[in-house]
């Protein structure tokens, strides 16, 4: 029983944990507490031993991503603190559960900027990390000593120049230690090196010529405590704002002697050989830092490096290659190690084992490659050395991805250059589109159309003034005229070159192309393809540089076609309405009245949906009694972003429209109302047999029946709905309009929402009186019980939208219990014995999932009379007589079609219950559901 009250509590606080993740203030004002009493139970339960270590880390990572919210002020930052000092403390083994402890302690005390609010906290908890990692090459609290170690590198990331005076104590840890975690240290001590050096150049002042050697070679003070300043702000700890020409410019002064710097930065390349990738990855990063500030630092120190990460497949490293290209370039690189990096970077990138993600990343790199120390790396920017050697390399094959494929072409385009005449190059890059073309040719959508269209986006923005444009033009025509379906996918070609350069000719004259295909296209190909054709007619009716005569004459041979079905077709109507609609917007109407007005005279008078005869008859009567000027205004204004539906033509015209944004919908957190169960209603299961069913086939024709998907027999529940008690909502107000929705799960269909007129707080205040009801049908896709999440969106009185949750409702097993069918000419007690033997011949098939079962309840005769009575009857089948004993035959159908027969055999102590089912799963339900009736009689 401990154990499972252990369990019981370790489960609790995980469900506690997820739910404050999701709203903290909704948590806290369920659970009747505030942020103290929260943290209060926490801190107990890092105390308790019934709680595991799993749980643990999940309540610390709740302080530790949430201590905005629980901590409110210094106080309850002190007393946590203190009490997650005394769990670590009490915590002997070496586990991730104590590391988590220093990381949650580090994150609070930074985040709450107790340096500044309570120094001698956060000094102490300092104390306790160099306490920790002073104990240099101790076996057994190696990971301790590591997260101390990396807590204190963030705190002197936070508070540069904190250790600043600890420095050589540090520096002589590292030289100690001979574990796997010297890496750790080493990581600390470059930081501290790097911001003391940084501190030191950024001083005011000459500095003495032995500055930095103390720093390094002498021991200040001991390594505990740490002791700041009398005059200490947290401004002592913090850097000049960094920017890159200034950080570059500054240097460490002349005088000042580098000799134990150079000593340091040795010992630490020395040891970059027992560093994991990430480490010296991070620790390369500060010394490149460090050597780029002191002149009397070579950049030759890197060489090795340099020959070690550009031979590397380690991704990270690799990249430390390019951070010092862009920092030292020349001063380490000559022009055969540029080729070099050159020549490895294509490799990889077309390296087949490599992961797709890592390609990607080298195809960027080439595009964003470091000339010189000026480069900033933004701008788009290929090797100077890339030429027509390496270009073969870049050319797409089929066995490359999308975006490998846009990668390789971006970089193509940038190493061809078209000239005012096709040639060569023009051939070379739209030759590179075979592969995406292909697959466009032959309609495949999706991603690859995309990448064509993007690949030819890139090719005009790189080349919009040579011969390409105009092989980029008959390209994307001859798409259109193969597959019409890409038109969207064309409009969007087009706004972006309009973006690109508003001024050019290419949108005008691929829409004027493209109408000039559309009006001389056979009826039978449009009307096959009519969607993709009116979108690019909606297109072409907004460039006011294209005759929109033609375009109108179309529609109207479209309109009066006799292949043309317009019945009950909204979504045709509204297309062809858009492009009226683009017309009256962006033409002068005296070119176009006559055409466009036979247009719109058709939709009104022919077209069968009243909505799309409404609108056109609207704008039927702006083209006859407005000028265009007045059109253009009013149809700006009538656009989906500022139009308002309660708008009329009135106002519009006139101009006093006053167009309002609709209120949102309030979300309540306050739960106003309740559904309470009135009754469940036994819904009597019909099945009608096919006339001339012999007797012997009438099971046969029964489990047809029932197994079809025709056969859903429904359990309908009625609620009453009324107010809650001690709800928000005054006595005399009502609620309008109300939609409740009930959620349902994958075990059960969907339901439709339930929608209630209007419901009175005064009449509906009561559930047991008569209020409102609703009356819910659950059909089951399984017939197991459920929990449903239910929600209502209603209007009140002030006429606000407003949705709130309601309880959730609660559908057991035994709701699920239907009565046997009544057949006609066939009893019940024939359908039970029928499909008892059915059942009992089919259990030992292996396919089968028929299966029989045997329960004791110990309830004596008198007992289960009484349960069979209060629980059961409605499902007897026969109540017999048998040696003085009555023995009760029970049927049940389970919705969709599950059949739970049971016979009941009462003695003086106990209850013999034979069970068989056609469905097995249902048999624990079965178990758990008679055991229930069992301690309902102790």
């Amino acid at each position: 029983m401990a154990a499972i009250g252990q369990q019981q509590q370790q489960s609790q606080w995980l469900e506690d944990v997820a739910k404050f993740r999701r709203s903290p203030q909704t948590f806290l004002a369920k659970s009747d507490t505030d942020e103290e009493g929260f943290v209060l139970d926490i801190l107990q339960a890092l105390f308790s031993e019934n709680i595991g270590e799993h749980v643990k880390l999940q309540l610390l990572c709740i302080l530790q991503e949430k201590s905005d919210i629980l901590l409110k002020d210094n106080t309850s930052v002190e007393q946590t603190i203190g009490s997650l000092r005394n769990v670590f403390e009490e915590t002997d083994h070496d586990s991730i559960y104590k590391n988590h402890i220093l990381v949650t302690m580090t994150t609070i005390l930074i985040q709450h900027e107790q340096l500044e609010q309570q120094p001698k906290i956060f000094i102490d908890f300092m104390d306790v990390l160099l306490n920790l990692m002073s104990k240099i090459n101790n076996g057994l609290n190696r990971n301790v000593r590591r997260i101390a170690c990396e807590c204190l590198k963030e705190i002197e990331i936070m508070y540069p120049g904190i250790l600043s005076r600890k420095l050589e104590h540090i520096y002589a840890m590292c030289q100690l230690e001979n574990t796997f975690i010297g890496q750790s240290y080493m990581a600390l001590f470059v930081t501290v090196l790097k911001n003391s050096l940084e501190r030191l150049i950024q001083t005011n002042g000459d500095l003495h010529d032995n500055e930095l050697s103390e720093l390094l070679s002498t021991r200040r003070e001991p390594l505990k405590p740490i002791i700041l300043p009398d005059n200490f702000t947290t401004e002592l700890f913090s850097m000049k704002e960094k920017t890159h020409r200034r950080v570059s410019s500054e240097k460490l002064a002349s005088n000042v002697d580098t000799k134990e710097l150079k000593r340091a930065l040795s010992f630490v390349m020395e040891s970059s050989s027992l560093m994991t990738s990430q480490c010296l990855f991070y620790v390369m990063l500060q010394l490149i830092e460090c050597v780029s500030w002191v002149d009397d630092l070579s950049p030759a120190t890197f060489k090795s490096l340099f020959l070690h990460c550009a031979s590397t497949t380690t991704l990270p490293l690799f990249y430390l290659v390019f951070l010092l290209k862009a920092k030292f370039c020349d001063q380490l690189f000559s022009a055969s190690d540029g080729d070099f990096i050159l020549r490895r970077l294509i490799m990889y990138a077309n390296t087949p084992t490599l992961q797709h993600s890592y390609q990607l990343l080298c195809y960027e790199w080439l595009l964003h490659f470091p000339q010189s120390q000026v480069d900033d790396c933004q701008d788009v920017c290929i090797p100077s050395n890339l030429d027509d050697r390496h270009t073969d390399a870049f050319f797409p094959t089929v066995f490359n991805s999308i975006d490998a494929t846009l990668a390789k072409l971006n970089i193509l385009s940038l190493c061809l250059q078209p000239g005012s005449q096709s040639g060569l190059a023009e051939a070379t890059l739209m030759g590179c589109l075979v592969s995406l073309h292909k697959s466009v040719n032959y309609g495949v959508t999706g991603p690859v159309a995309v990448a064509l269209y993007k690949a030819l986006l890139n090719y005009y923005e790189k080349h919009q003034n040579t011969a390409l444009v105009e092989d980029i033009y008959k390209f994307i025509l001859g798409i259109i005229v193969e597959q019409p379906k890409f038109a969207a996918q064309t409009i969007d070609f087009v706004e972006s070159v309009r973006k690109i350069h508003c001024e050019s000719s290419l949108p005008v004259d691929l829409m004027r192309a493209l109408l000039d295909h559309t009006v001389s296209n056979k009826m039978s190909t449009i009307l096959d393809n009519l969607q993709h054709y009116l979108l690019i007619l909606e297109r072409v009716a907004e460039e006011k540089e294209i005759k929109q005569n033609v375009l109108l004459i179309f529609l109207q041979r479209l309109l009066v076609s006799s292949d043309l079905n317009i019945d009950e077709r909204w979504s045709l109507g509204n297309s062809l309405l858009r492009i009226c609609r683009n017309v009256l917007h962006h033409r002068d109407t005296d070119l176009v009245f006559t055409e466009l007005g036979d247009v719109l005279y058709i939709l009104m008078t022919n077209y069968n949906d009243i909505d799309i005869r409404d609108r056109a008859r609207f704008y039927y009567a702006l083209l006859t009694n407005l000028s265009s000027q007045k059109l253009t205004s009013i149809l700006t204004s009538f656009s989906p972003v500022a139009m308002a539906t309660n708008q009329t033509l009135t106002s519009l015209v006139t101009g006093s429209a006053n167009f309002q944004t609709a209120s949102p919908v309030r979300q309540l957190d306050d739960t106003i109302l309740q559904l309470t169960r009135a009754e469940k209603k036994l819904n009597s299961v019909s099945v009608t047999l096919p006339n001339g069913t012999e007797s012997g086939q009438i099971l046969e024709e029964y489990h047809k029946i029932t197994q079809s998907t025709g056969f859903s027999p429904a359990v309908v529940v009625t609620y009453n709905i009324s107010f809650r008690e001690g709800s928000s909502i005054p006595k005399d107000d009502k609620l309008y309009a109300m939609v409740l929705h009930v959620q349902t799960c994958s075990n059960y269909a969907q339901m439709k929402d339930q929608e209630i007129v209007f419901l009175d707080n005064q009449d509906s205040a009561d559930s047991n009186k008569s209020c409102a009801q609703v009356t819910l049908e659950f059909h089951p896709h399984e017939p197991v019980p459920a929990t449903f999440d239910v929600s209502v969106l209603f209007s009140n009185e002030s006429g606000e939208t407003c949705t709130t949750s309601l309880t959730p409702l609660q559908l057991s097993f035994e709701d699920l219990f239907l009565p046997l069918p009544d057949i006609d000419g066939y009893s019940r007690q024939q359908l039970f014995n029928d499909v008892w033997n059915f059942i009992h011949s089919q259990q030992g098939n292996s396919d089968s999932a028929c299966a029989e079962s045997v329960c004791s309840l110990q309830l004596s005769q008198e007992m289960i009379a009484t349960t069979i009575t209060q629980k059961l009857t409605p499902f007897i089948v026969n109540s017999s007589t048998q040696d003085t004993v009555n023995m009760y035959q029970v049927g049940i159908i389970l919705p969709p079609s599950s059949h739970l027969l049971m016979k009941i055999l009462p003695s003086s102590e106990t209850a013999v219950i034979s069970i068989v089912t056609d469905n097995l799963r249902i048999l624990p339900l079965v178990n758990r559901y008679l055991h229930q009736l069992e301690r309902r009689h102790p």
